[in-house]
């Protein structure tokens, strides 16, 4: 029977700017399984609503996080 998965936004779970066979999966799925990937908006930041209040805390925690890392380098599991 398939099964319904998500990933969520977690700074864990996301890489910026590159996708690398190399990557540690975050999630294994069965054929047929359907798989909701959260992310974040490509405009960062300027991009969120005024209220911040309404925006996941996964998706606040994943923008903060990618803001501290120099151009080009992204955080992988």
């Amino acid at each position: 029977m398939s099964k319904r998965h998500e990933i969520s936004s977690k700074p864990e779970n996301m890489v910026w700017g590159y996708i690398d066979s190399t990557t540690k999966p975050v999630l294994e799925v069965a054929s047929g399984d359907t798989v909701t990937l959260h992310s974040f908006p490509a405009g960062g930041k300027e991009s969120l609503p005024p209220d911040t209040s309404r925006v996941p805390a996964d998706y606040l925690a994943a923008l903060n996080t990618l803001e501290l890392l120099p151009i080009g380098l992204s955080r992988s599991g």
